[in-house]
């Protein structure tokens, strides 16, 4: 709609940029700001989820999106669109970060629900697959097995090894009440991690 009214209004579109991703809109923004400028973002106000296709839903703060942007000039992961499953896309510096934030933003998905008591827990994992790519996935399934099993959420994650087979990490988080949504699985379909410059990429479809 601002788009359609910025034509019919006649300005410029030199500077219009059209971004599907809110995270990727607001960073956008922050980006082409230079100092003195001010951001104003509309659309949300104090709106706490996004409204996806079929009724989904993901949870959404614009204050914590751009706190977020702010200290770290690369994202950590989008929510792509899909027809029927849940696509996201990965960033991290290192391949640790990469699966820390793969985790983070499978938890965002599920919109766990804080009412419980904020209790410190840490569950100790290790996983072995064929290859990198592969290990991502074992490594999802797995820390997706101990939240919905023991209904917490993990944040933190202390890599005691890590190679391109092998995993064997602490994951740190807390206790939650319930989920607002459900994953049934990482699944492997067009799984792949790629290396971009000095930072790494990933691309996971979940089966909900």
């Amino acid at each position: 709609m601002i788009k359609s009214g910025t034509l019919k209004a006649g300005f410029s579109t030199k500077n219009l940029y059209e971004i599907v991703d809110r995270r990727m809109a607001i960073r956008k923004g922050l980006e082409l700001a230079k100092p003195d400028d001010i951001v104003i973002i509309t659309g949300k106000g104090c709106e706490s989820s996004i409204c996806l296709a079929k009724g989904e839903r993901i949870s959404w703060s614009d204050k914590l999106t751009v706190q977020e942007a702010l200290e770290s000039p690369t994202p950590r992961y989008q929510f792509l669109e899909h027809r029927a499953d849940l696509k996201i896309q990965v960033f991290g510096r290192t391949k640790e970060e990469l699966f820390l934030n793969a985790m983070l933003a499978m938890i965002e998905y599920l919109k766990p629900d804080f009412k419980h008591p904020e209790t410190n827990v840490e569950q100790e994992i290790t996983v072995k697959s064929t290859d990198s790519t592969t290990l991502l996935a074992d490594f999802l399934n797995e820390a997706l097995y101990l939240i919905q099993v023991n209904k917490e959420i993990y944040s933190r994650v202390s890599f005691d090894m890590f190679t391109n087979k092998e995993i064997i990490a602490k994951l740190s988080g807390q206790k939650v009440e319930a989920f607002g949504e459900d994953i049934k699985a990482v699944t492997y379909h067009n799984l792949e991690i790629n290396q971009k410059n000095n930072s790494w990429e990933a691309i996971v479809l979940f089966d909900i």
